[in-house]
């Protein structure tokens, strides 16, 4: 499954979706280069799902308009609406539970610190 870039001139419409996952990353972050290949591997598992990138570099109107202050920030979202966010890198299985509990509409687990 591709990955989707988005800017503020395509977030709208990249988001009118069922389900969609946002990576909100920094290109000079050590915890977003650590999830980059973590949220690329989910992306080829999950076909259902809308997986979108947002440099907050380079899109500073995105990360102001979603309040983001640390970054990697992961925001799922159902219906355009968000439902859930994580703040830092994360491992698979914690992303898997985060998925799971965005498409079957569950609580989301706990995320340790680290």
């Amino acid at each position: 499954m591709a990955i989707f870039h988005a800017t503020k001139d395509n977030f709208d419409e990249l988001l009118n979706t069922d389900y969609a996952i946002v990576d909100f990353y920094g290109t000079f972050c050590g915890a977003c280069v650590e999830l980059a290949p973590i949220y690329t591997a989910a992306s080829n598992d999950y076909g259902v799902l809308r997986f979108i990138k947002v440099n907050t570099s380079d899109e500073r109107e995105l990360g102001n308009r979603f309040d983001i202050h640390y970054i990697p920030t992961t925001i799922y979202f159902r219906n355009g609406k968000e439902v859930n966010r994580a703040v830092g890198s994360m491992d698979r299985e914690t992303l898997d539970k985060m998925i799971a509990s965005l498409l079957y509409e569950y609580p989301a687990p706990e995320l340790k610190d680290e």
